[in-house]
């Protein structure tokens, strides 16, 4: 996954397997003809299919954690060239990818906005659709397809994450927690919480938090 800058996300990956996770950051990021920090342009859909050149970049993300290990000559230099060809095949990527008509990228990220400033807040898609004036179907799909869930899924995860953050950086008790992200039910932010994260939100305090 490749995470541009400030951009809300999550990841996750079926409960049957045993996955490694490897985290790398890219600073003083700027790619011509877009916002520091950013490699993706603002109307292309953000999940781009990477078919025949998977392998590519698989091979490269390898070279580099052998890099970062401090394996081989000059490390450093190399890791910077191997991340400047991923960046070169992810631009690649992008100019086939399809792009959002601009007054459909615009509503959508008005929407998404609307989402993450008042994820807290019961809403339903009838009311949402009413406010941005366009009908639930067209609400429901454009979103999807712009940024991979529809609007009410995309608020649960919205929640799951502030939940998750809280969980780890605060001694805040489950249930003020549960308050905090919407839930008024303990047992429903519960449910809600092991269905993404395959994990209760005791069990994910317990695993993450350090101090």
């Amino acid at each position: 996954m490749l995470i541009g800058q400030n951009v809300v996300h999550d990841e996750s990956s079926p409960a049957n397997r045993n996955l490694s996770i490897y985290s790398g950051a890219i600073r003083d990021l700027q790619l011509p003809d877009l916002p520091a920090g950013k490699f993706l342009p603002p109307n292309v859909l953000p999940v781009l299919k990477t078919e025949e050149v998977f392998p590519d970049l698989c091979h490269l993300l390898e070279l580099m954690y052998r890099g970062a290990q401090g394996k081989g000559c000059h490390p450093e230099e190399s890791i910077n060239h191997l991340l400047c060809a991923l960046l070169l095949l992810t631009m690649e990527l992008t100019s086939r990818s399809v792009v959002l008509p601009p007054e459909e990228h615009h509503l959508m990220a008005a929407v998404r906005s609307r989402l993450d400033a008042a994820y807290d807040e019961t809403i339903t898609l009838a009311e949402l659709a009413q406010e941005f004036h366009v009908s639930t179907f067209h609400l429901a799909h454009a979103f999807k397809a712009a940024y991979g869930y529809a609007p009410l899924q995309y608020i649960t995860r919205r929640r799951i994450g502030e939940a998750q953050t809280l969980l780890i950086d605060t001694a805040l008790p489950i249930t003020e927690i549960a308050i905090r992200t919407g839930y008024n039910s303990s047992s429903y932010f519960n449910k809600a919480f092991h269905k993404i994260t395959g994990m209760s939100p005791r069990d994910y305090r317990k695993a993450y938090r350090k101090i």
